[in-house]
């Protein structure tokens, strides 16, 4: 999954593992920094660029804030020797510690299960690698051990003798453009970048949407499910033509979520990460004034007070320096115009998650 983090509007994809108690992503590698993929780098260098990066922003990757609602820490790599697999079976973490992974130091990035990399329970590592371990917590034998290494090798073993078991899933993964909405734990879906292994991101706005729509319908029920495994639900947010019919529909239907606004995609264009002129975003109380649309009262097209100042407040954001010279896209994990979304209310908590984004339009 791609996450905005809050280091910039180029994005970053990461391979995690999540922690429910402590709210952190454990980091295991990078696939992008930044907009800088380094899929096909190779393991010593993705790890070194993984390892530098995390340093240069430890302050914000360990912070915790409404933008950024979890903690990102970069787990320790080490050379496959003996003396260093021995320290680090002898060192003290912060996390309860599952196992070693051993990657193959020139293979590219692989998602899904490969053979380039392994993976060991740390009590393991005397007995498969032969190696005298120091004694501690790490390497110490539970009761179970036996049963464990045995299971596994079964599990290894195919049908027959000496026949190795395929490896399936080695693709599944999937990136999506998403919200978050902490109150409810829910990721609002706004765009798909890959579905299974499947990138879509040259793919034109009318088909990723319409791909997305019929790949959630399929997997509706698993999305919906929160789970040890997937502690959160994933929400496809609606999409529609952009014609004044359909914008209509849209504003008047009700919804189960808070709304902030509309987005408006260019119906030709590929995916974009960050701020693009081919993606537009209005308040729904302002298609009347900039759109001339005649649209029907109701709570989404109501004007609040401060509907006045907040267009002026876009206005002048949206000016550069110069008289026609626009300004650049914000430089954090928000979308563009974020500081200008609905003000609190008098009585509203301070835990309310940013406004949704409901509605795509196609233009």
């Amino acid at each position: 999954m791609k996450f905005p983090l809050a280091l910039s509007l180029d994005y970053t994809i990461l391979d995690c593992i999540f922690s429910e108690v402590d709210r952190t992503y454990y980091v295991l590698d990078v696939m992008c920094w930044r907009g800088h993929p380094v899929y096909d780098c190779q393991t010593e260098f993705r790890f070194y660029w993984l390892q530098s990066k995390v340093e240069e922003e430890a302050v914000k990757l360990a912070e915790i804030t409404k933008i950024n609602p979890f903690r990102f820490v970069s787990l320790q790599s080490v050379p496959c020797s003996s003396e260093s697999i021995c320290q680090a079976l002898a060192a003290e973490y912060s996390f309860q510690v599952d196992g070693l992974l051993f990657y193959h130091r020139q293979t590219h990035y692989t998602p899904g299960s490969t053979p380039l990399v392994g993976w060991l329970k740390s009590y393991m590592v005397p007995d498969i690698l032969g190696l005298k371990v120091p004694a501690g917590p790490l390497t110490a034998k539970p009761d179970y051990a036996g049963q464990q290494l045995q299971q596994i090798l079964v599990y290894k073993k195919g049908p027959r003798s000496g026949e190795e078991r395929k490896v399936t899933g080695t693709k599944n993964y999937t990136i999506l453009d998403c919200i978050f909405s902490e109150v409810d734990r829910t990721y609002y879906v706004l765009d798909v970048m890959c579905w299974r292994g499947h990138p879509v991101y040259d793919c034109q706005t009318e088909f990723r949407f319409y791909w997305l729509q019929s790949k959630v319908e399929e997997e509706a029920v698993k999305l919906a499910e929160i789970t040890k495994i997937n502690p959160f639900r994933f929400v496809s947010l609606q999409s529609v033509p952009c014609s004044s019919e359909s914008i209509c529909q849209a504003l008047a239907a009700e919804y189960s979520f808070q709304v902030d606004g509309l987005l408006f995609y260019h119906r030709q264009t590929h995916y974009t990460p960050g701020s693009t002129p081919l993606v537009g975003w209005l308040k729904s109380y302002m298609v009347p004034d900039i759109l001339g649309l005649k649209v029907p009262a109701g709570p989404l097209t109501a004007k609040p007070d401060y509907a006045g100042q907040q267009l002026q407040q876009i206005l002048v954001y949206k000016k550069g320096p110069r008289s026609g010279e626009v300004r650049p896209g914000a430089e954090n994990g928000s979308y563009e115009l974020e500081h200008l979304s609905t003000p609190q209310q008098p009585g509203e908590k301070t835990d309310t998650p940013g406004k949704m984004d409901t509605t795509h339009s196609n233009t």
